[in-house]
């Protein structure tokens, strides 16, 4: 009875509505995150691993779930990422990986005015080269 209850409750939170490319593309993306965490040891800023890890994981759940509290929750999460990244390339002069993660904001406001998925997987996969770069910048050595 308690058990039925709590779905029923979690069904009117979450409804699952998986958007299927792009849940992929935050999966490959959290894959390779973590191949390039293995290449490049001792990553010495953070920060930037939290920012990295929880925008992944917020897209992940985003993209798998319906839900406003969770779109605004990934949306937040994305907006802390592009300003941390955009401070991190500026002050390190780079400019050609500042330029990357300016075309990713613009593939993911394509989306929203072709109405179509294709730009915003884009952005997943630019945004790895981005985030390689930054976690190249902050490791120690590589294996």
């Amino acid at each position: 009875m308690i058990k039925s209850i709590i779905l029923i409750k979690i069904n009117e939170l979450y409804i699952i509505n998986m958007n299927i490319i792009l849940f992929k593309s935050s999966v490959l993306s959290l894959y390779i995150h973590m191949i390039a965490l293995t290449y490049y040891e001792n990553v010495t800023d953070k920060y930037l691993l939290f920012v990295i890890y929880s925008g992944l994981f917020g897209s992940i759940v985003n993209h798998y779930f319906t839900n406003e509290y969770i779109k605004y929750t990934d949306r937040i999460l994305m907006n802390i990422g592009f300003y941390y990244d955009f401070y991190i390339l500026f002050i390190n002069s780079e400019l050609l990986h500042l330029g990357l993660l300016i075309t990713c904001v613009i593939l993911y406001v394509s989306t929203k005015i072709i109405k179509s998925t294709i730009p915003h997987m884009l952005s997943h996969l630019v945004l790895i080269v981005v985030h390689i770069r930054l976690i190249s910048l902050f490791s120690t050595n590589i294996i």
